[in-house]
Formats: structure tokens, C-alpha cells, sequence
């Protein structure tokens, strides 16, 4: 598994969708991942593939993140996005 990061330590986890970073649904299963939430229009994304593998299927598209349509103009809320930690205490 490529292109993970974790939000919370084993616990959630994030990536870029396979419209920027190719995924493999199996590949995550196996990783140990049982559900995938696409936070934007959800571009690349085989929800049919992802049950196939025995993936859970979300969609709840944030309104920044559809409003910036590009890749290069995404990096920058990726990048604030990839250091936050929530303080859940």
C-alpha cells in the first residue's frame, strides 16, 4: 500500500483518490482496511470494485475541496490537511 498517511495512529488513515495516486480495492482489504470515505466528487472511484473487495463505500463531498477542481490547486489543503491532529482529549 502506497500513499497512506494516518490520522490517527492505526486507527484512520488517509490517502489521495485513484484519480491522483492509483489504488488497488484488494491491496487495501488485505492491508487491513474495511471502509473507504471519498471526501469530494469522488472522480476515479469504482464503488462497485471497492464491494467487490469487501470494501464499505462512502461519499460525503466537503464543499472546499469541490470547489478547487485541479490537482496542483488542491496540494496546498492537502498539505494543511496531511498535519492536522485532532486533539480528541
Amino acid at each position: 500500500m502506497q500513499h497512506i498517511f494516518w490520522v490517527i495512529e492505526n486507527e484512520l488513515a488517509g490517502r489521495p483518490g485513484p484519480n491522483e495516486e492509483a489504488w488497488c480495492p484488494e491491496e487495501l482489504y488485505v492491508g487491513g482496511f474495511r471502509a473507504v470515505l471519498t471526501l469530494n466528487s469522488g472522480a476515479g472511484v469504482d464503488a462497485a470494485a471497492l464491494r467487490k473487495a469487501g470494501l464499505a463505500h462512502h461519499r460525503i463531498a466537503l464543499p472546499v475541496l469541490n470547489r478547487v477542481q485541479s490537482a496542483s490547486a488542491r496540494r496546498p489543503y492537502r498539505r494543511r490537511m496531511t498535519g492536522y491532529r485532532p486533539n480528541w482529549s
